[in-house]
């Protein structure tokens, strides 16, 4: 499966909403083929980090990166909800993170 740029981007929205909803980490969603659904994995159960292995390009070609800067940087929402000790805390940085995201799409959307 090869995705576009805002394809990528939508795909990671649909992740991030059940890992705001339920504070669980990525790889226990549902989707994901070995939890019985349609996904095969994917670069660090991501699939910004697919689009941008498929593009043969490093994280600055990521349209997060492009944006925030890079995922894992010191203060980013996403290196907080990988540190998050409890379920509360890894829901609120999921929505900062999903919010994020919903700005990535508006952006690409008006664009085409």
């Amino acid at each position: 499966m090869k995705l576009t740029e805002i394809e990528s981007v939508k795909k990671t929205i649909e992740l991030w909403e059940w890992a705001a909803e339920t504070g669980k980490r990525k790889w226990d969603w549902p989707e994901w083929v070995w939890n019985g659904g349609q996904y095969a994995e994917v670069a660090n159960d991501c699939f910004l980090c697919k689009y941008v292995k498929d593009q043969h390009a490093d994280c600055w070609a990521c349209p997060y990166c492009k944006k925030y800067g890079h995922c894992m940087s010191k203060n980013s929402p996403y290196r907080r909800w990988v540190h998050a000790k409890t379920i509360r805390t890894k829901k609120k940085y999921a929505t900062e993170i999903l919010e994020q995201l919903k700005e990535i799409v508006k952006d690409l959307e008006g664009k085409e």
